[in-house]
Order: structure tokens, then C-alpha cells, then sequence
């Protein structure tokens, strides 16, 4: 019979008392004893119990852990969570008849199967890693297919888990402060202290409905790898275990994944405030009776050091593998869940070409190198509105966390600070940062466009040639030729940021690893172009009405929230002094004050009098993309919705170049709108894609007549279009951009420029020809990207520009009158370099009161005594001072010039 147990005590347990017909009492030498743990609702102890009364071999009795009998020989715990399948009981017991030495049997526990006949692996075996981290023997969501192995282990859920009812008394069961999918592991370790032996039989499946608790579970694994360790360097444990998991958490947020490191963060937080779950953990360990050699054992049943080391590259290594599958994979294809039969799979035509790829990434390749023919060779990168890059990315960084004293707020945009710390991606050199975004704006716009595109078309030629035409948007409206940076780093992250839009909304669908992902770019690009939050807002105001629901306003508020990260620094000033940079891109001070045809934006021939292509083939080419996305939009509502969208960019931009606006350090200039034109080029490669998608296997079977000749017209006409277009990009499209030393200064005026008590240098340059005078303060090394905004020397101040004008006139009109060297001190001026001057001007300046002797040959130098950035004066006296040196207090006359 099976015992009864007394239903005052059990409650709505009573019903476990009733004895089925077909319960076996005898098991052969066993007594088991099935407990049934209650941790989610009496219909999951039904289903529970359900599975255990179909076993082949029943236990002798199923009791509530709080009525164990003193004298079960064997417990089996049965979380009501999990569902054991008939045989799981008699494999367990024959893998303990076999060897009796055996103290612990654990099951295979496996995912609930689909509509599929493929099982899913849940969890086989645990570990604890010295970092901290929960290690199985094989991945969560592997194929079981009969590869796994009996094989000892340090732990394993206590899910279907056949203990030895002495070991159970020893070790007093499991321990309740731990989340119950910890249970098993924490008992087995202990176990494993105490000599005893545990195992993991790959022929028990049990079946997990369980929802793993990631935060609880991360403080559980935290605390047992804390309490495990030595007690004499447990601190130094701890301090490796959060020092990872913050590690661990930042990788999240790199990866776009907050939701993940939310739950690490957490993880830790709930860890070092459970003051209660440490001391429990830690005093089940400490009253263990253990030998040496079988902590040597159990050690042994641990990760080994570089394993997580071989585990990171392997994930990065399957990351890189998924990213790839993007390129070859449309929207519609079957995945993992055609594999397994998911009950989500829907089937859908198989397309993986990864022919069109590779010739795709193969051709703009070898036409960016004949087009960039003029960036090889020494010096640095720069074009008509960029400045060479930094000599370093600390210098980048710090430009942005320095802003420049004065009476009006200046500081360098966010952009040049995270540009600078991605330049650790090549070796910490931004000057090879800018080449390859520069070199590779066609490819890398090439390849990230036709990933987006695939997922709106089925057809991979027609992907590749819209592809083609956004790489090219930059080429055509000859932004490239004249921002470089500016127009290659915008092109080419536009379709990444559109990528993980598209991913939020279709797979990723209401998950915060989604808005993370999009956060991020919004973050990215609208540092780089500020109107960027105002396109996004506008648009997820439209999805809303289109699509309400509270949690994509709270996910939608998050994502337009990310981007007022930019706001923490001192640009926010920068912003209150002047709110129209917030209309401009990078650089905008470089920009100049010419105001285009409303009808050349169309066709994006911003710069057809100056480096861009001619208008001829602006109009040509874009014109057919007008074409081709207008036929789609008649085509098709959504291609509509996209056609509309790229008009509405393209009066946005018209209307932005009629506006004159005050950006920093205190110019006038009119906005390119070349950041709003390459986007007006984006949706018209989408509207066509959409538009046009199917339209051959539409006219198959239909005879042939007009549709068939306008599509073959539009091809042929796309096709000469994008030929056309990349000829003029490989024969002249690289012509603004050449590579060449930053400056031709002496090497010793330099090397003064840079030292311990630097000096400015007043820079002149006279045209013998037409007698044109031009003239620069220059400061450190020349003016670098970025210092454009900084007002480079004159930090912004008018006055100082207008009185160094003076200074230079003064000097070359040979007025030699004695303030002059006084007013170059003022300025900061230790040297003059004067070239291709007269001898009449040559000898203006070297009669100038007060200057040293001037040295060189072509290029004349004129020494400043005593002159330097930071100057001390007091009364008629003046010391140079340096960087980091300290003032001594004195008299109230004492001024300080910088």
C-alpha cells in the first residue's frame, strides 16, 4: 500500500494519498521516496504527478518535503515545475545498481517539444567558473540526439535528481535562501566536498516548464562562488566577481543588450545586499568535514582557467558566423524553428546567394581603390571642409572634456570624443580611423544597404543595385569630395541604424535588447547630425497613432530618452549659446554661406560648381531613381508611404538651406543638407525595392506588351545609371581628397610649439602673384578635426581675431612701431613663419623693435622673446610660464595671459 499521509497536515496535498490501481509497491532493493516540491500552481503538481503515476517504475511513496520519512533510502525530487518522462525513475536506479558507489544520479533536463519531433537540450550538468559564471556541458537549446555521456559532475539541477537519503539527512537538503533552479548545484557541491559522487545519466529526460529567474539566479551563483572560496583571500574573490560582472554587464550594453546587463547589474546588487543568503551559503560550507583530497577532486570538477578564454571565442566566433547570415538570408527564410518544427516556423522560399555578396563587395573594392588613388601615400587625410585627424585618440577625447575658457561656451561635440574611442579599433590612431571610413564609404555603405534591402525584396540583383545607389548618394552630391568624414561616417552608419530599426520591429518586436540596439544608433548619429532625434520622434509619433499601446510609448520614450546622454558635458552649453548647431553637422563652421536651387537638391547636385559631378550626370542618374521609386509607389501603399517620405526630406533640406544660421564658434553659414539628402536618397532605393519587388514573376505569364518593355526600360536604365555613376566616382569622385604632410614649419619651431612652455605661431603666407595675404594662429599641431568649433586658437573671441588681423597688417606694412612685439606677446606668438614674402616685406619685419633674428632661407622665422601661451605680467615684467606649473601668489597688478 501506499502510505497515507494525514490530510490536516498535507491540505490540498490529500489528494496524493489516493492509491492509483496500477501502483507498483515493489521496486527490487530500493526504497524510494518521490518529493513533490510545490513552486508554481496546483495545476502544475497535477501535471507533475500525472507523469510520475505513468512511470515504469514507481517510487514507494510521494510526500511534501516537510513529511520525508527518516528512513527513505533513496529521495527523488520532483520540483512540480518539471515533468519526468515514464522511464526517467528506472534509468536513474539502474545507473545506481550498476555502481553502488554512486551517491547522486541527475537527469538530462530538456525544453517542452514543438510541433517538431527534435528535442531541445535544457540543461546537462553545472559548474561554477572561477569568474562566476554558470557552465553546463552542453549549450541550452542544443539538438539531443544521443551524443551526451554519463560523466561526473560538480552539479546539476535538482530536477528529477536521485539522492542517497543519508546524504540528504548529512547535507540537510537543499537549501531554500538559493533560487530552486540553484538547488541541485549548491547540494551537489557539497556533496562533492564530502566525498561523494555524483553523475548525470544522459537517458533520464526530464521535461522543464520552469521560467529561469536570470537576477535571483545570478545572485545565487555569485554567493556560491563567493563561499567556495579560500577564506584567507575570499575578499580578493569577491573583488574579481564584481569587477567581471561589471565587465560582463558593459559588454551587454556594447552588444545593444540592456535587458542583459540590467540583469547582471541586478544580479550583483540583490548579491552584496543579501547579507542573509551569504552567510547561509557560507555556513553550509564551513560545516563540512572535507579532506584535502577531496577538495582536490571537486576543484577538478571545476572550468579550467582559459576556458572561458576558448568560450568567448567561440561565442564570438558564432556571433560573427549570424551576423554573416544576414547578408545571405531575406526576411521570408526558414530559420531555426523550421529545423525543429517550432510552432512558430512558417515556411517561406529558401534564398541564400551569397554569390551577389561577394561581387558586389568585390567590385566597389577594387573601384575604391582606383578612386582612392589620391589618400595613399604620407601625411594625413583632407579635403576642402575637413581638417586633418588627431595625433591621438586621448587628445580627441580630452578636446571633448576640456572646454575652452573664455566669456562664451565652447566645446568640441560629443561626435569627436566617440570617434576618438573607436579609433581604439585601429590601434589608437584616429588618423587611420578617418582613412578607412573615408576609403571605405562605398563598400561599407554598399554592404550594409543591400543587408537592409534584402529584407524588403526577394530579388538579389535588384537588392545590389539599390544597394549601389545609396552607396553612391555621396559621390553624386559630391559631399564626399568636400566633408570626407563627414559624409562617408553619416552614409555608412544611416542603413546599420536602419537595420536594427527593422529588427525591432519585426523579430525583435516589444524586447529591450531592441530598443537598447536602436537607442545606441540614435545615440551614435545624432551626435553626429542632431536633426537625427527629430526624425526619429517624428516617426515613432506616427507609429503610435498607427499602432498605440503603453508599452511601446514607455519603449519608444526610452529609446528618444538615449540620446540626452549627449547633454552630461559641457556641450550642452554650447547649445544654450547657440541653438542652431543643433541644426548642422559635423564641422558646420566649415561650411560655407552658398544657398542652392530648390531643384538641385532633388537631385542632389549640392556641388556641381565645385568638386561634385557635373550636373548633367546628377540629374541622370538620380533622376532614374525618381523614376524607378515612383513606379513603385504606384505600385504599392508602402512604397508610397516611402516615396512620400523622401519628399518630405527633400523640401526638409530645400527649406534648411534657405536658413542663414549663428552656429559655433560665432560664423554665419548656411546648412548642406547633405545629411537629409543622403536619407531623401535612402527611401527612394527603399520605395523602388518595395515597389518593384515580384514585378518580373507578375508579367510571366502574362503576354508580352507595354509592362513588359517599361520594365525592361527601367532596367536597362538603372543598370546604365549606376555603370555611369560609378565610372565618374572611379575617374574623378576622390579628387578633393589628398594625403599630404599636416604642416611645413621648421622642425625646431615645432618642437617649440609642443614643449614644456609652448608657444603660438603666426603663420603667414603672401601669394607673390596677386599679393593676397593669408594668415593663421597656429596652436600645438596645426588645427585637427574637431577644432573647427573650438574657434582653433581664438577659442571663438572675435575681438582676439580681429586684433591678431591687426597685428599681421602692422607687421608686414613695415609700421615697426614699439608695441608690436608687446601685442605678440598678448597673442601668445613665439614665433613668426613667413613665406614666399618679398624682400621689401622680409625686411618690414626684421625692422620690427624688439624681434630676435630671423632664421631659414625660403621660409623666414622670427623668434618672440619671453613669448608663450601662458604669460605671467607684472608692472612692465613678464615670465613664460608652462603647463601645469604653479603661480606664485604676489601683488594685485599681477596678470595672467593665455
Amino acid at each position: 500500500m501506499v502510505e497515507t499521509t494525514p490530510a490536516d497536515v498535507l491540505g490540498e496535498w490529500s489528494w496524493l494519498s489516493e492509491e492509483p490501481a496500477d501502483i507498483q509497491l515493489s521496486i527490487g532493493s530500493f526504497n524510494v521516496v518521490a518529493v513533490v516540491f510545490e513552486l508554481e500552481s496546483e495545476a502544475e503538481t497535477e501535471r507533475c504527478m500525472d507523469a510520475v503515476r505513468l512511470s515504469t517504475i514507481k517510487p514507494n511513496r510521494v510526500v511534501v518535503p516537510e513529511l520525508i520519512p527518516d528512513d527513505a533510502e533513496w529521495i527523488w525530487a520532483l520540483p512540480n515545475t518539471c515533468t519526468p518522462k515514464p522511464d526517467v525513475l528506472q534509468q536513474l536506479l539502474s545507473r545506481a545498481a550498476k555502481n553502488p558507489e554512486i551517491d547522486i544520479v541527475a537527469a538530462a533536463q530538456t525544453t517542452p517539444q514543438g510541433r517538431g519531433a527534435t528535442t531541445l537540450i535544457h540543461s546537462y550538468g553545472q559548474s561554477v567558473s572561477g569568474f562566476g559564471r554558470l557552465r553546463t556541458l552542453s549549450e541550452p537549446g542544443e539538438f539531443y540526439q544521443g551524443q551526451l555521456q554519463v560523466v561526473e559532475v560538480l552539479g546539476a539541477p535538482a530536477a528529477g535528481m536521485l539522492i542517497k537519503g543519508s546524504l540528504w539527512r548529512y547535507l540537510e537538503g537543499f537549501e531554500q535562501e538559493l533560487t530552486p533552479s540553484l538547488w541541485g548545484l549548491e547540494f551537489s557541491w557539497l556533496a562533492n566536498l564530502v566525498g561523494a559522487k555524483v553523475v548525470v545519466e544522459p537517458d533520464a529526460e526530464i521535461v522543464m516548464h520552469e521560467g529561469v529567474k536570470p537576477i535571483s539566479e545570478r545572485a545565487g551563483i555569485l554567493a556560491l562562488a563567493s563561499a567556495h572560496a579560500k577564506r584567507g583571500t575570499r575578499w580578493l574573490t569577491d573583488l574579481k566577481l564584481i569587477l567581471v560582472t561589471l565587465l560582463v554587464g558593459l559588454g551587454f550594453v556594447i552588444g545593444k543588450d540592456p535587458m542583459s546587463a540590467g540583469e547582471e547589474i541586478a544580479g550583483l546588487g540583490r548579491w552584496l545586499t543579501s547579507r542573509k543568503l551569504r552567510k547561509q551559503i557560507r555556513s553550509r560550507v564551513r560545516a563540512l568535514d572535507t579532506t584535502p583530497e577531496w577538495e582536490a577532486a571537486t576543484r577538478r570538477l571545476r572550468p579550467a582557467r582559459l576556458s572561458g578564454l576558448r568560450r568567448i571565442f567561440d561565442s564570438l566566433a558564432f556571433r560573427v558566423a549570424d551576423w554573416f547570415g544576414t547578408f545571405t538570408e531575406s526576411s521570408d527564410e526558414a530559420g531555426i524553428d523550421e529545423m525543429t518544427g517550432g510552432d512558430d516556423y512558417i515556411s517561406g522560399p529558401k534564398q541564400r546567394k551569397l554569390q551577389v555578396v561577394l561581387v558586389g563587395l568585390g567590385l566597389t573594392l577594387t573601384a575604391a581603390v582606383v578612386a582612392g588613388r589620391t589618400m595613399f601615400g604620407e601625411g594625413s587625410l583632407r579635403a576642402a571642409r575637413m581638417l586633418p585627424a588627431s595625433d591621438s585618440w586621448q587628445t580627441m577625447v580630452s578636446n571633448y572634456l576640456t572646454p575652452i575658457p573664455g566669456l562664451q561656451p565652447l566645446a568640441t561635440p560629443p561626435w569627436e570624443a566617440i570617434c576618438g574611442l573607436v579609433s581604439l579599433l585601429t590601434l589608437g590612431s584616429p588618423e587611420w580611423f578617418v582613412t578607412v571610413v573615408v576609403f571605405g564609404c562605398v563598400p561599407l555603405t554598399w554592404l550594409a544597404a543591400y543587408r537592409l534591402l534584402r529584407q524588403f525584396c526577394t530579388s538579389n540583383a535588384m537588392a545590389g543595385i539599390a544597394a549601389g545607389a545609396f552607396g553612391l548618394a555621396p559621390i553624386l552630391s559630391g559631399a564626399y569630395n568636400t566633408t570626407g568624414f563627414a559624409a562617408s561616417i553619416w552614409t555608412a552608419l544611416l542603413p546599420v541604424a536602419a537595420y536594427s530599426l527593422l529588427w525591432w520591429q519585426k523579430e525583435g518586436q516589444g524586447t529591450w535588447r531592441g530598443v537598447g540596439a536602436v537607442g545606441f544608433w540614435l545615440l551614435i548619429l545624432t551626435a553626429i547630425y542632431p536633426p537625427t532625434w527629430i526624425l526619429a520622434a517624428v516617426g515613432f509619433v506616427g507609429e503610435l497613432i498607427v499602432r498605440p499601446g503603453f508599452k511601446a510609448v514607455v519603449q519608444r520614450i526610452f529609446v528618444l530618452a538615449v540620446p540626452g546622454l549627449l547633454l552630461l558635458g559641457a556641450w550642452r552649453e554650447v547649445l544654450f549659446e547657440y541653438p542652431a548647431r543643433a541644426l548642422v553637422g559635423i564641422e558646420a563652421a566649415l561650411d560655407t554661406t552658398a544657398e542652392f536651387e530648390w531643384w538641385h537638391i532633388l537631385f542632389a547636385a549640392t556641388n556641381a560648381q565645385t568638386l561634385g559631378p557635373p550636373l548633367w550626370l546628377s540629374i541622370s542618374c538620380l533622376g532614374v531613381l525618381w523614376l524607378a521609386a515612383f513606379v513603385g509607389a504606384c505600385r504599392k501603399s508602402s512604397a508610397a508611404l516611402l516615396f512620400v517620405v523622401a519628399v518630405m526630406l527633400a523640401v526638409a533640406a530645400a527649406l534648411l538651406n534657405r536658413m542663414l544660421l549663428f552656429v559655433p564658434p560665432g560664423v554665419w553659414v548656411r546648412p548642406t543638407g547633405m545629411e537629409l539628402i543622403t536619407a531623401m536618397i535612402g527611401f527612394l532605393a527603399m520605395a523602388a525595392v518595395v515597389g518593384l519587388d515580384k514585378v518580373s514573376e507578375e508579367l510571366r505569364n502574362v503576354s508580352a506588351g507595354l509592362r513588359h518593355f517599361g520594365v525592361l526600360a527601367l532596367t536597362i536604365l538603372g543598370v546604365a545609371a549606376l555603370v555611369t555613376g560609378s565610372a565618374w566616382w572611379v575617374i574623378a569622385g576622390g579628387s578633393g581628397l589628398s594625403r599630404a604632410p599636416v604642416g611645413q614649419l621648421p622642425v625646431f619651431v615645432m618642437n617649440e610649439a609642443n614643449s614644456d612652455k609652448p608657444g603660438r605661431i603666426l603663420a603667414i603666407d603672401i601669394n607673390k602673384m596677386t599679393r593676397n595675404v593669408a594668415w593663421g594662429l597656429i596652436e600645438n599641431d596645426y588645427p585637427r578635426l574637431g577644432d573647427a568649433e573650438r574657434g582653433i586658437a581664438f577659442g571663438g573671441d572675435q575681438t582676439a581675431e580681429d586684433f591678431a588681423a591687426s597685428v599681421v597688417n602692422r607687421l608686414i606694412t613695415g609700421s615697426a612701431d614699439d608695441e608690436l612685439v608687446t601685442d605678440l606677446v598678448r597673442l601668445g606668438v613665439a614665433n613668426v613663419w613667413v613665406r614666399s614674402a618679398d624682400e621689401d616685406v622680409l625686411l618690414a619685419i626684421n625692422n620690427t623693435p624688439g624681434l630676435e633674428g630671423a632664421t631659414g632661407l625660403a621660409d623666414m622665422v622670427w623668434p618672440v622673446p619671453d613669448s608663450g601661451i601662458l604669460t605671467l605680467w607684472q608692472g612692465n615684467q613678464r615670465e613664460l610660464l608652462g603647463n601645469d606649473q604653479l603661480v606664485r601668489a604676489g601683488d594685485g597688478d599681477k596678470i595672467l595671459w593665455f
